[in-house]
């Protein structure tokens, strides 16, 4: 879900600057946008649950502004060099530690049952510091941001391709993406659950098994949630199926209101 909805945030700004251009706009709408998410994305994580991806959308999206005038073969280059960036970086870190260099220092995670009470028992200011703490240490790993930035250009290039202007046009590489989507996130989905449930290997501890895993991870994720979007613009070209599937464009419409109300419904409860 999560690449799914990255490529589709990069597809939103290929609309919007292609819209803006024929209405002989500037990009200053786009920055206005991107502020009023950041700001929107502070206050969700800091007021509402700490797992916030607004903001990270956000400071990604301003990057985005230096490849509208690109080419696409620029795009696809540095899409990959984002994507694979942090794969390459920990590949890095495994190599050095069988070198007997020592492994990254552990981030301290406050104990489970004490966040519980807090969040549900504690005051307005404990809580507002146990989130913020949490969200402190979930985004460390800031150099997390060139793989979703990475994702972004994926989908800027797959709209300018046209594959998703115009679909029918393009019927052929979308069935491809499908098959080879399909059986190669499977298969690989599959065998990666199967390591993780014989080994149990640690993730928050680089090695090779966990750096295996994630390179496994790193391509077929993106290959499966290919196939899935594949599967739903193959079944939009049938008039019976793009009825059955229409009523989810109005919730797809009404992605960042539903975001907010699951956190404010949860955090709630």
């Amino acid at each position: 879900f999560i690449t799914i909805f990255a490529a589709l945030f990069g597809v939103g700004f290929a609309i919007q600057m292609d819209r803006a251009a024929a209405r002989g706009f500037g990009p200053g709408f786009y920055l206005r946008r991107m502020t009023a998410l950041l700001l929107i994305g502070v206050l969700h994580a800091f007021l509402l649950w700490w797992g916030d991806i607004l903001i990270t959308y956000a400071v990604c999206g301003y990057f985005l502004l230096f490849f509208r005038k690109r080419t696409q073969k620029t795009i696809l280059i540095w899409a990959h060099i984002f994507y694979w960036f942090l794969l390459v970086l920990v590949g890095g870190i495994v190599v050095a530690m069988l070198f007997g260099a020592p492994p990254p220092p552990e981030t301290p995670f406050k104990p489970l049952s004490e966040l519980v009470t807090i969040y549900s028992t504690g005051t307005w200011r404990e809580i507002f510091i146990a989130r913020a703490g949490e969200w402190s240490q979930a985004n460390g790993f800031v150099i997390f941001l060139t793989r979703v930035l990475g994702i972004f250009l994926f989908g800027l290039y797959i709209w300018r391709q046209g594959y998703l202007q115009r679909p029918s046009e393009h019927l052929a590489w979308w069935s491809r993406a499908q098959r080879v989507g399909f059986v190669v996130g499977l298969a690989g989905n599959l065998a990666y659950v199967a390591v993780d449930w014989v080994y149990h290997p640690d993730p928050t501890k680089p090695g090779p098994l966990t750096f295996a895993m994630f390179t496994l991870q790193s391509v077929v994720i993106p290959a499966l949630s290919l196939a899935y979007s594949a599967t739903v613009v193959l079944l939009w070209q049938q008039p019976a199926w793009r009825q059955r599937l229409m009523p989810f464009s109005y919730v797809g419409r009404m992605a960042l209101t539903n975001y907010l109300l699951q956190s404010l419904g949860w955090t709630t409860i």
